[in-house]
Parts: structure tokens; C-alpha cells; sequence
């Protein structure tokens, strides 16, 4: 319920929404990217997919949440994070796992079957298990190899978009990175996706503040098509609100237009380019983000020239219970109940779509054996029915940390961890009873990016991506499968939410499946 506090500035807010407005809206809805760490390492077992057909059981119902969001808010655009080791079953160059690619390519199908735009977002932080792509770490030719094997499989859908890297931080060369991304968008290219939106993260975890003084604009606005233009490679940066940039607290600060967003459209609108800002977010219920996030969104709606979308962090395999969160309360049965963040800022005045309906509902959700491997699809035999989660237990643990320390960022600084609620216990949805809206999620261990601790050093964002844990029952071990490695959890990651290694900041450097 809107309080009376804001009323006036609601009331002002949507009248500049008619008069303006980007492109594209939506969020992020996370889940598959879970485990991943600063470093670039991961834990494979934490990986929590957000579609409710996958081997675990009764997984988030990351679809049933885009159908809503669109039917509901005219929603068009989603990104969908997906850990590098995940796609290749921690083979580093080698193809897609066929199981693991095959279990993220039903969210993204699902995803375009609301007619939206779907982000194929790599979510390393420009890293492998702890070195940087193309500056000692891995070549720049591996990673225009999985990119090429993904662009290969999505060649033919317009409405794909290739998010190339998740904030990439404390790059020693610049220059390097525009080579390494360089790499990338020709082998996309090169691939058969020719014309589909290219996104480009820049270094300082793309910050939009910081995209022109870190020498990011200047590098990427080197990268080019194969023909020598820059059609659709597009600005891919994020922001956040609070005290220190980070996304961890649920309050916000101020609004980052005189800081940020004005500068990068000035030099956007100069250079004749555009970006999209693919996260954002705060507090979903406090009055000084739903003051200050709105303001800074109406102002990129006034810059849709420069500025074609935004996207809020995060739903999908979040609790809705999660003082940040934008996961929906309810499910299909019950009835959604969005984030009072979402409804105010983010779909302002948004006219639902009417491009969802059963039909499209009943393509997502109905089991189906799958074609033989194809662009843009993958086969695989149907999912079994979802089955009941165990009891659950929740953990202050706020993410994994990486074992690579930040250099000292002046912007950032490190908060501990808030204590994280346990997810909404919503019945299970009765699909036979739903057209354009659909189940509910139950939210998991997130291990996603955590901040390293130094006394003297400032830190980037986490998101205060809610969390919890759940008991070795709860979350079973997958039986092996051909060609695949099982993924078994370690205790240590069972009990307390994070990899094996603790929170002291100090994990092992391997992806564990």
C-alpha cells in the first residue's frame, strides 16, 4: 500500500513517465549464476536454477515470474546470470555440457516466450577460478569460444542479447580488456548472430560512475563489428544507491544523476553511442529508495536516447522475504504480490501485455520430450514432476568471499552481513488453474559475489543478495549422468551457505561440482 508520503511525488513521477520512457524494463532473475565468487571461482553445487521442472525438485519458478512481470507490468527485457564453469561443466574451453546448458536453456526459452528480450549474461567478473581472462588467466581465445558456442545456439533469435561478462573489477590493463571483448563480439559475430544487441561491461564493476575516468568508454568504443560499424554493441553498466555504491544496504543515499547518470549521457549522446544499465536496486520498502531509485529512473527515461533500458537486482531464486529483493510474494494459486520497489519505480505506468496468455503459459510449463539439439534449443529427455523441498534453514552468510583482494576503491566501503530471512513457505502453484501468471519460488543458498576484507580498503557491490541455506535433504544430489560430473555439496557449504573454505575470505580457487 502506497503511503501518503509519496503521493505527490508518485503522482509527478508517472506524469514524466507518459511523457518519456526507455526502451526496456524488466529484471534480473538470478539463480544459475549462484556459487560464482569475485575471483571468479565457483561452487557448482550452490547453482539454484530458477525453473521449476529442473532435477532438484521443486526449483524457483523463475518463468511463472517473467510471465507475471510481463502480463502484468509490460516488463520486455530479463537477464538471466549463468556461471562460465556452469556452461561447461568446469572444462575450461571445452563445449557446452549438454545436461547444464540444456537446464539454463529451458529458463532462456521460457524467457522468450513472453516476446521479451532475454540476457545471456556471463557472470565471472571477467575471471576463471581467480585470474583475469586475457591478462594471466585464461585466453582471450577461450572466451570467444564459449561465446561463439552460445551464439551459435542462439543465432536465430532477434531477441536474444549477448551480456558478455558481469562487472569485471581491478583490471590491470584496459586496453587488454577492449582486446579480450574484441575477441568476443567477433566470434559472435562470426557465429551467425549478426544483428542481436552485444552488451560491454567495463572495468570498477562496470560502474556508471566510473565508466569514462576508468578508461572503459574509451576501450570499448574501439570494439567494432565485423564490418567496421558498432550497430548494437551497446554500454553495459550498473549502479547502485546506497551509502557506498555496494547494493548491500537497504537504504539509499542519493540518486546518482549529478555523479553518473548525467555525465555518461552527456558522453554518450557526444560519441553517438547508448547503454543500457542492466542493475540497480535498494531497499524494496524503504521510503528513501523509493524516493531516490525512482528519481534516478525517471531520469533515464528523459535520456531514452542514450539510455535504452534498466534492469532491477534481482528476482528469480532470491526470497521474497529479502529486504532487497524483487521476487513476488505468492504464485500462480495464491496470487502474486510484488515488491513495493518494483511496482512504484521500476514499472511506473508500465501497460500490462497482452502477448501473454495460456498458450504461451501452457509452451513454458507443460513437459514435453525435446527436439535433437538445434539453434537455439536443446534437447534432453522431460523433467520429472517437481518434488516437495525438506526443511530449510537460513544463514547470516551474505556471500562467498574470493581469495583475490580488491585494491583500495574510494567509492566502497564493507558493511557485515544483515541476518537474511527465511523465503516465503507458498504452496505449490496448480498450473491447470493458471493462464498468464504462475507459481510461486522458494528461495536458496545464494553464494553468489561477497566482498573481500581489508581494514584499509573500500569495497564494490553485493547486492544483498538474500539468501539461505537448505539441509542435504532439502536440495538432493542429482544422480550421475553420462559425460557429467555429479554435483555434491560440500558439508561445509551445507551448513553454513558459502563454499568450503569459510567466511574468512579464504576459499579454494576451483569450481566444485
Amino acid at each position: 500500500m502506497l503511503s501518503a508520503l509519496f503521493a505527490g511525488t508518485i503522482f509527478a513521477l508517472s506524469l514524466s513517465n507518459v511523457l518519456a520512457a526507455v526502451t526496456f524494463k524488466g529484471v534480473n532473475v538470478a539463480g544459475f549464476e549462484f556459487g560464482v565468487h569475485m575471483d571468479g571461482s565457483c561452487d557448482l553445487s550452490s547453482i539454484y536454477g530458477p525453473y521449476m521442472q529442473l532435477r532438484y525438485g521443486n526449483n524457483p519458478d523463475g518463468a511463472g515470474q517473467m510471465i507475471h512481470f510481463t502480463s502484468t507490468h509490460g516488463f520486455n527485457m530479463y537477464r538471466l546470470p549463468v556461471a562460465w564453469q556452469y556452461l561447461v561443466n568446469d572444462n575450461l574451453g571445452g563445449p557446452l555440457s549438454d545436461k547444464n546448458f540444456g537446464d539454463y536453456d529451458k529458463l532462456v526459452q521460457s524467457c522468450l516466450a513472453t516476446g521479451s528480450h532475454c540476457l545471456v549474461d556471463i557472470h565471472n567478473f571477467a575471471r576463471w577460478n581467480g585470474k583475469i581472462i586475457g591478462q594471466g588467466g585464461p585466453l582471450d581465445a577461450d572466451f570467444a569460444d564459449v561465446w561463439s558456442q552460445l551464439a551459435e545456439k542462439y543465432a536465430s533469435e532477434t531477441k536474444i542479447v549477448f551480456a558478455l561478462m558481469n562487472e569485471p573489477h581491478d583490471m590491470p590493463d584496459i586496453d587488454a580488456w577492449g582486446t579480450t571483448v574484441q575477441a568476443a563480439v567477433t566470434a559472435i559475430r562470426k557465429a551467425g548472430a549478426t544483428s542481436q544487441m552485444i552488451l560491454m561491461p567495463g572495468t570498477e564493476f562496470t560502474s556508471a560512475e566510473k565508466f569514462i575516468t576508468s578508461g572503459s568508454a574509451a576501450a570499448l568504443a574501439k570494439v567494432t563489428n565485423l564490418d567496421g560499424s558498432t550497430d548494437n554493441l551497446i554500454f553495459d553498466v550498473h549502479k547502485y544507491l546506497d551509502s557506498d555504491n555496494s547494493g548491500s544496504h537497504s537504504n539509499c543515499v542519493h540518486n546518482n544523476i549529478d555523479d553518473a547518470f548525467a555525465p555518461l549521457a552527456t558522453w554518450l549522446r557526444s560519441h553517438n553511442r547508448q547503454a543500457i544499465l542492466s542493475e540497480t536496486g535498494g531497499g524494496n520498502s524503504d521510503p528513501s529508495c523509493l524516493k531516490y531509485l525512482c528519481e534516478a529512473l525517471r531520469f533515464i527515461d528523459q535520456n531514452d536516447d542514450v539510455y535504452l533500458g534498466y534492469l532491477g537486482w534481482s528476482a528469480g531464486s532470491f526470497a521474497a522475504t529479502g529486504q532487497n529483493s524483487l521476487t513476488p510474494f505468492g504464485d500462480a494459486k495464491s496470487g502474486w504480490r510484488d515488491q513495493e520497489l518494483l511496482t512504484i519505480c521500476f514499472a511506473a505506468d508500465a501497460p500490462p501485455s497482452p502477448i501473454v496468455a495460456a498458450k504461451t503459459f501452457a509452451a513454458i510449463h507443460t513437459p514435453k520430450p525435446s527436439p535433437p539439439v538445434a539453434v537455439g534449443v536443446l534437447g534432453g529427455a522431460p523433467e520429472a514432476s517437481p518434488k516437495p523441498h525438506a526443511a530449510e534453514t537460513t544463514t547470516t552468510k551474505h556471500h562467498s568471499t574470493p581469495t583475490t583482494k580488491k585494491a583500495a576503491q574510494p567509492e566502497k566501503t564493507k558493511e557485515a552481513a544483515p541476518e537474511r530471512p527465511s523465503p516465503d513457505p507458498s504452496p505449490a502453484p496448480d498450473h491447470a488453474a493458471e493462464t498468464t501468471t504462475t507459481k510461486e519460488h522458494k528461495a536458496k543458498a545464494a553464494t553468489s559475489k561477497e566482498h573481500a576484507a581489508k581494514a584499509t580498503t573500500s569495497h564494490h557491490k553485493q547486492h544483498n543478495k538474500d539468501s539461505t541455506t537448505f539441509s542435504t535433504a532439502t536440495k538432493p544430489t542429482p544422480k550421475p549422468e553420462a559425460s557429467e560430473t555429479t554435483m555434491v555439496a560440500p558439508a561445509a557449504a551445507v551448513a553454513t551457505g558459502g563454499a568450503a573454505g569459510g567466511d574468512d575470505g579464504e576459499e579454494d580457487d576451483t569450481c566444485e561440482l
